[in-house]
């Protein structure tokens, strides 16, 4: 009879064990369940469906809408927009959130579209912090190791600014401005309209005057 045998694999010839859940995936896990069980049911969904983009990342924080408010109407805004509620690679705390000035600009993982403050932090319940003119409703509603999430209380809209006069007029002074000049809730855009100068009209005026 013949046998046959197998020589017993060496250590170098095993396959490798796969490799554990990173961290990243870990955390994602507990904040799409945490999320479900708090309301935020459908921001829980849009991490799923974003799960493997979302897991490159090394961290995160996410701005979020409460499942209330997007089926009262700000759903289509705020999930067409998903992606610039997040802030990629960065754990803003609650701590850091709020030490935010006015005007720091965050990035966000919609390529060249960025938050930006608008009103800072520490004002209390009657000056509520503002992202892009939207109240930050509950801060640290979630946290974990790798991923904050904060309440708002509707979609950011995206800024867009608009300077007829001087393309070299302050930015800082446009954001100042406490309200949209026009809001479009369903596109998810905010114009903010550059002042008109009082001087170089009323100069035009003169002239038109003079010319008569």
């Amino acid at each position: 009879m013949t046998s046959l045998s197998f020589p017993s694999p060496s250590r170098t010839s095993r396959s490798p064990l796969p490799s554990s859940p990173s961290i990243i995936h870990l955390m994602l896990k507990d904040a799409i369940i945490r999320l479900r069980a708090t309301g935020y049911s459908v921001v829980s969904l849009a991490l799923r469906v974003k799960y493997v983009e979302f897991s490159e990342l090394k961290s995160m924080t996410i701005f979020a809408l409460d499942d209330t408010a997007i089926f009262s109407g700000g759903g289509n805004a705020y999930l067409a927009n998903f992606r610039y509620h997040v802030v990629p690679n960065k754990r803003l705390t609650a701590a850091e959130l709020v030490s935010l000035q006015p005007m720091a600009s965050l990035t966000t993982m919609d390529p060249g579209n960025n938050l930006v403050v608008t009103t800072g932090g520490g004002g209390g319940p009657l000056a509520p912090m503002k992202i892009n003119y939207v109240k930050i409703t509950t801060i640290d509603l979630l946290h974990n190791s790798r991923i904050v999430i904060h309440g708002v209380s509707s979609p950011f809209p995206h800024m867009h600014h608009h300077q007829p006069y001087d393309e070299d007029s302050s930015f800082d002074h446009e954001i100042k401005r406490s309200n949209c000049d026009h809001l479009d809730l369903n596109r998810g855009t905010c114009e903010v309209e550059a002042e008109v100068p009082a001087g170089p009209q009323s100069r035009v005026d003169v002239d038109n005057h003079r010319g008569l």
